[in-house]
């Protein structure tokens, strides 16, 4: 890859079809962009040469799912986590819901933004993924002319989720 190269990563029984189809529809070199498996050692090697301009990675999920894993997989998902922060731009792709997935959604955010999304607490992301409902249902209770009886009542249901958030206490 060049300095301002795109590289694309996906599985294995997928790198071909990309191959294929950037070539096809797209009239790409394959030389120009590579294609390669989500555990090819050599995507990190390409950034010996300059940063990336935009790093792909097709089925996310199937990479980010090992965000917690030792061996070779979670190998994989730390040297594709160097790739995306050396990358000007990422390009996640996946249609994996988050909802029984949140591990994997977890580390597609932290591929994204490691300071934000980091990977020692998986617990509380997992909270919040689990109470998303009830925080939706007073964002749209705010939004909207809501009896303030019923907001009320919603607020004090929000109230035991906001314990570390003094801010959100108060508000509340």
């Amino acid at each position: 890859a060049d300095r301002d190269g795109v590289v694309v990563l996906a599985p294995e029984h997928l790198v071909g079809q990309w191959q294929e189809q950037l070539e096809r529809l797209f009239y790409v070199d394959p030389d120009e962009v590579p294609v390669l498996s989500h555990k090819d050692p050599t995507a990190t090697e390409m950034l010996d040469e300059g940063r990336l301009s935009m790093l792909v990675v097709d089925e996310a999920h199937l990479l980010a799912r090992h965000a917690f894993s030792e061996g070779l997989e979670g190998e994989s998902y730390r040297r594709v986590t160097k790739i995306a922060a050396a990358s000007r731009g990422l390009l996640l792709l996946s249609a994996t819901p988050v909802l029984h997935n949140e591990n994997a959604f977890l580390g597609m955010l932290h591929l994204i933004d490691p300071e934000t999304h980091k990977l020692e607490h998986p617990e509380r992301f997992h909270e919040l993924v689990s109470n998303r409902s009830l925080v939706a249902d007073v964002i749209s209770l705010l939004a909207g002319n809501a009896l303030p009886a019923v907001l009320n009542a919603r607020l004090e249901q929000l109230r035991p989720l906001a314990v570390r958030d003094e801010t959100l206490q108060q508000l509340i």
